[in-house]
């Protein structure tokens, strides 16, 4: 009987050693498991922000050309140049001759500078 008893005090410490080595490695694998989504959810807002800021460019870029069309039509020669060219305006006794040829060569010449940013 007294070596069953010190078999059982020896057993008492390795016991001991076991459940604070798996209470310790639960503690850790839940940490591990929250900091792994915090780095998940930190990569997502990255992305989410990256393309807010990309949102956020190209509506400035609008707004900017926007602004430049408003500043364009409070240009009375610009709205008169318009309006006879969009809208078929005339100024009274004047006579305008439309020419094909020509209009097509401004178009094409206009759609190469747009196509090229100039």
């Amino acid at each position: 009987m007294n070596q069953d008893a010190q078999k059982i005090q020896k057993r008492q410490p390795t016991n001991r050693v076991f459940i604070w080595i798996a209470i310790t490695s639960i503690f850790a694998i839940v940490l591990a498991l929250q900091i792994w989504r915090n780095v998940e959810q930190t990569k997502n807002l990255q992305r989410e922000l990256q393309d807010v800021q990309a949102q956020q460019s190209a509506a400035n870029v609008k707004q900017l050309e926007l602004q430049a069309q408003v500043d364009m039509l409070q240009d009375d020669n610009y709205v008169l140049k318009l309006a006879r060219s969009r809208g078929h305006y005339s100024l009274p006794n004047e006579i305008i001759f439309n020419i094909l040829e020509e209009n097509n060569l401004l178009k094409q010449e206009k759609a190469r500078r747009d196509s090229t940013g100039n």
